[in-house]
């Protein structure tokens, strides 16, 4: 996938209805497990499986978290990709 493509992929993937749910609920991932559990959501593989370059790309943002809300910005370019209320 070409890098011009990742920025787009990130607001898309956290932007979607099961990941905002996800973490509305279970809250920012702190562990490798719970950051596979949430890139799992995008898995396309009947096998449910993720690609190594699906997590990369998927894994290069930030969270911060607030009393009211979940910021996610993505690391490439500093750009907020979504806000999520808590």
């Amino acid at each position: 996938m070409p890098k011009e493509q990742d920025p787009k992929q990130r607001v898309k993937f956290y932007s979607s209805k099961e990941v905002t749910g996800y973490l509305s609920i279970n809250g920012v991932p702190k562990s490798r497990r719970s950051w596979k559990a949430l890139i799992a959501l995008s898995a396309t593989r009947k096998d449910g499986e993720v690609s190594q370059e699906q997590t990369n790309y998927l894994s290069n943002v930030r969270f911060e978290v607030h009393p009211q809300q979940i910021n996610i910005r993505d690391n490439a370019n500093g750009n907020m990709v979504v806000s999520i209320r808590r």
